[in-house]
């Protein structure tokens, strides 16, 4: 009787924690609606219904479901004390499970190997937010570190099934599986200095940004799955960046002379010029999808932003870019010239009224400086040609700083920054410039 009670306490409070976490998804719609296919089990209900539920010819919705079912499990396992042989009985299950799992994404190696890479690490870390302090990390606060990277790495990856990319380019799908990585790492990092048993004060802060974090991805997440499509090109992926926006804005957070509530994500946001520019670029690609929506209601009838691979990179790194000095801001001028002049057509660039947009040349001030500086300084020396080229060159780059805000040339990490958060700002401008100069078609 006293294990039933505990039971139904248990399951209660796990229900609370979900409810939790589908308040935080309800503002992105792809992540909402995943989360929302997962049906909580009633006490009676075990692991074993959903592993029978799968047949040869299953999607991985069913391994989505089976991932968040494990890791209920996981959590009512923590919380009770169990008969081994009913504990037994679990892990047995989550065994084949996680067969499930492995048979599902087999033909897909790439994909494969980055989901078992992560889902070994979580499992390592659970282990370790078990032994923490209560007042340090809770097993809650884990658990929602935990199901955001299961929503949106196996969510992204059943997208990629349904739109066929994972059968088409491997390579590219195995790319797009930086940000839920990258998301790994971090809560593995923060676990670790949690593990520490840190001061209250910097426990909160810590907690914070695990939170400011997860909320980000699934932002992140959702514009990223709504924009993706199986490229025309066969460009093969890029080099990965280093995308450590996540821990500059929890660095911030430490130093921050205020202390805001560790659920507060806007108050962190504010505390946090890394985070403004997270959100900021999260916003740029939320409008470039808008805008390709718009172009094919409008007379030209087609989407501005082709989805080719270095875009679809770049559209994925972009937010939790950080960029600190002259090297890793060159990144940041990649993305932006792979999202606006490449991904617009380059030389025949689809917002042009030339070419059927609605914008004039004077209207792409900022189109014209980010090529400048990937041509003239970023990738590339200004020092070649004649002495005149050059030295117009240089003068050119020097009004492209002016322009965007600067009154000398950049040297250190508070440049990289200015340029980098100013950059979006005029990217968003750009996009909304370009939606309110569209119009219908007849």
């Amino acid at each position: 009787m006293e294990n039933l009670e505990g039971l139904n306490r248990a399951v209660e409070e796990v229900t609370e924690n979900f409810a939790r976490i589908q308040t935080t998804l309800s503002p992105y719609t792809a992540m909402s609606d995943f989360l929302k296919s997962i049906q909580f089990p009633s006490p009676t209900s075990t692991i074993t219904k959903i592993a029978e539920s799968v047949s040869p010819r299953a999607q991985l919705t069913v391994l989505s479901q089976a991932a968040a079912a494990m890791q209920r499990e996981h959590l009512l396992i923590a919380k009770l004390a169990i008969d081994p042989r009913f504990s037994d009985d679990i892990s047995n299950q989550l065994n084949q499970l996680r067969a499930v799992n492995e048979r599902i994404t087999e033909p897909y190696r790439a994909i494969h190997d980055q989901l078992q890479l992560q889902s070994t690490a979580f499992d390592r870390l659970s282990a370790q937010a078990l032994a923490l302090n209560s007042v340090s990390c809770d097993v809650a606060q884990f658990s929602r570190s935990q199901l955001a990277w299961n929503v949106t790495s196996i969510g992204l990856a059943n997208r990629m099934v349904d739109i066929g990319l994972f059968s088409q380019r491997e390579q590219l799908s195995s790319r797009l599986f930086g940000l839920p990585n990258a998301y790994g790492e971090f809560v593995r990092v923060t676990t670790e200095r949690l593990a520490a048993d840190p001061s209250p004060d910097i426990a909160a802060r810590l907690r914070g940004s695990l939170n400011l974090a997860e909320q980000q991805l699934l932002g992140i997440a959702d514009a990223v799955s709504n924009f993706i499509a199986v490229p025309d090109d066969n460009d093969e992926p890029g080099d990965a960046r280093i995308l450590d926006a996540p821990f500059d804005q929890q660095n911030e957070l430490l130093g921050s002379p205020s202390i805001v509530g560790e659920f507060d994500v806007e108050s962190m946001t504010i505390a946090s010029t890394t985070a403004q520019t997270a959100q900021r670029g999260r916003r740029v690609l939320e409008l470039v999808t808008l805008c390709n929506e718009a172009g094919k209601t409008s007379e030209s009838g087609v989407e501005i932003f082709k989805p080719t691979t270095r875009l679809m990179i770049a559209f994925n790194d972009l937010p939790w870019l950080s960029p600190t000095d002259r090297w890793r801001f060159a990144d940041v001028v990649d993305c932006l010239y792979f999202i606006f002049y490449e991904g617009a057509g380059r030389d025949n660039l689809r917002f042009l009224e030339e070419h059927g947009g609605p914008l004039s040349k004077a209207d792409c001030d900022l189109i014209w400086c980010i090529k400048h500086l990937r041509n003239k300084w970023s990738r590339h020396d200004a020092d070649h040609g004649k002495d005149k080229d050059i030295q117009k060159s240089w003068t050119e780059l020097a009004a492209k700083f002016r322009w965007l805000g600067l009154a000398e040339h950049p040297t250190d990490a508070h440049h990289f920054q200015q340029l980098h958060l100013q950059l979006l700002v005029l990217a968003e401008i750009f996009l909304a410039k370009i939606l309110n100069k569209l119009r219908l078609k007849h």
